[in-house]
C-alpha cells in the first residue's frame, strides 16, 4: 500500500461502517447512498489533485485571505440551505431525518467552499 493512499483510510473507514450498518439495518434509502457515494466522490477528488497533480497548499498572505473569504461565504451560504430545508421541512414538502439534513448541509458547505474558492481566486483581487 503507498503511502499516500493511508490518507484516505481515516475517512473511507467510517463512510463504509456506515454504509454498511445502514445496509444491516434495512434503512438504506437513496438519499443516505447518494451522501455516501458523493462524500467517497469529493474525498476521492481531493486526494488525486492534491496527490498526483502536484498540488502543494500555498501559505501566503492571498491565498489565507481567499480561504479566508470562501470559507465565510461558504457558511452564510450553508445557513440558507438550512433555512430552506427548515422552511420546506415546515410547510411539509421534505420528510428528511436529521441526519439526512446534516448530510445535506456538509455537503453542501464542502461543495461551495470549493466551488468559491476556485471562482473567488480566478476573479482576481481579494480586496
Amino acid at each position: 500500500m503507498k503511502k499516500g493512499a493511508l490518507f484516505l483510510i481515516p475517512f473511507l473507514v467510517p463512510l463504509i461502517a456506515f454504509d454498511i450498518a445502514l445496509i444491516a439495518t434495512g434503512k438504506l434509502t437513496a438519499i443516505s447512498l447518494l451522501s455516501s457515494l458523493a462524500t467517497f466522490a469529493v474525498i476521492a477528488f481531493l486526494f488525486w489533485f492534491f496527490k498526483y497533480r502536484g498540488q502543494r497548499v500555498a501559505s501566503d498572505e492571498r491565498t489565507v485571505q481567499l480561504a479566508r473569504k470562501a470559507m465565510a461565504y461558504s457558511w452564510l451560504f450553508s445557513i440558507y440551505v438550512v433555512v430552506l430545508l427548515s422552511a420546506s421541512d415546515t410547510l411539509g414538502l421534505l420528510s428528511l431525518t436529521g441526519l439526512q439534513y446534516l448530510g445535506i448541509v456538509m455537503q453542501t458547505m464542502a461543495f461551495s467552499y470549493l466551488i468559491l474558492q476556485l471562482v473567488i481566486g480566478r476573479r482576481g483581487d481579494i480586496g
